[in-house]
């Protein structure tokens, strides 16, 4: 299960991800992500409530960075609590983390 907040009130606003950042829910969470990003200059998007992600939940944090970049927005993913996968899943692939991701993460 996965689901969405978010608080566009704050600045910046915010978009809460809570359950699983998993291939199952990618196509909704990439409506979600798009949506928001689409609607303000700037987004944080928490991922502290993150319960599991894999591969493709990954990849879908890497093409939200990469449409910020293009659209001239400013996305930082906070990793929060699922800092420790993502680190796992970089290192497996040899991935390198993209810019807009925030915190202790693997380089």
């Amino acid at each position: 299960m996965m689901r969405t907040e978010f608080h566009a009130t704050k600045k910046p606003a915010q978009l809460d991800i809570e359950g699983d950042l998993s291939f199952a829910h990618v196509s909704d969470l990439h409506a979600a992500l798009l949506t928001a990003c689409d609607a303000v200059d700037e987004l944080v998007v928490s991922l502290d409530k993150v319960t599991s992600i894999d591969a493709a939940g990954l990849q879908l944090l890497f093409a939200v960075c990469r449409y910020a970049d293009k659209s001239k927005k400013l996305v930082q993913i906070v990793p929060g609590a699922a800092s420790e996968r993502i680190d796992r899943i970089l290192e497996f692939s040899g991935l390198t983390s993209p810019n807009c991701l925030a915190g202790d993460i693997a380089q």
